[in-house]
């Protein structure tokens, strides 16, 4: 898109050559320069990418990386897709099936579980009688603590925050909950805002609320 008028980019704020070419988004203009995604410095320029909700962008391939990634058929989880989380594990809702009818098992519904996976209770009633599995009941929301630690990632590269998904600086002090971290800032009840860091908390579908809340 080449520049009509003596506009100014949204990220840098200085102006464009005659002639340079432009990228517009949300009726903001960048530099193709600046126009990138926030993880990777990739140009998003003629690309498709993903807005965040700090207002950040994403290239398709950062997201996909970054997404959480489905126990069962190890797919990526897109933002604003609804999933289950059982012990730590994510679960595509679709993926979160008894392994006997393959009917999905609705959230918050008893079942229970095997080596191989997950039998719903309608099945578990004629499951021989030597099975072992054990019921489980609301596992995914029963309260629980949310701890913090400033401990870097095995790997050493950086944890991402587990909701606005960018990174979380070296020798910063973070929320965990159900394995995954979060920037302080992030880690706050989705009804009262109250930050979750150090508290019991409890997860109500997709999202994460304080104990007042549940």
């Amino acid at each position: 898109m080449m520049n009509p008028l003596n506009i100014r980019c949204k990220k840098c704020g200085k102006s464009f050559d005659r002639g340079e070419q432009m990228s517009l988004y949300n009726n903001q203009y960048y530099h193709n320069t600046c126009f990138v995604c926030n993880f990777c410095d990739q140009s998003l320029a003629g690309m498709g990418f993903y807005t965040k909700p700090d207002g950040s962008f994403q290239c398709q391939r950062c997201h996909v990386y970054h997404a959480p990634k489905c126990f069962v058929c190890n797919e990526a989880i897109p933002d604003g897709v609804k999933y289950n989380i059982y012990q730590g594990k994510h679960f595509h809702k679709s993926c979160f099936k008894c392994m006997k009818c393959n009917g999905m098992i609705p959230e918050g519904r008893s079942f229970l579980e095997h080596p191989e996976g997950f039998i719903c209770l309608d099945c578990g009633k004629v499951t021989n009688q030597d099975h072992k599995g054990r019921v489980h009941g609301r596992d995914p929301t029963s309260p629980s603590n949310a701890t913090s630690s400033n401990q870097p990632h095995p790997s050493g590269r950086e944890h991402i925050c587990a909701k606005c998904v960018r990174p979380i600086p070296p020798n910063t002090v973070y929320g965990i909950y159900e394995n995954r971290q979060y920037h302080q800032e992030c880690f706050t009840c989705n009804r009262c805002s109250k930050n979750l860091v150090n508290t019991v908390c409890r997860r109500l579908g997709s999202a994460i609320v304080c104990k007042d809340c549940s």
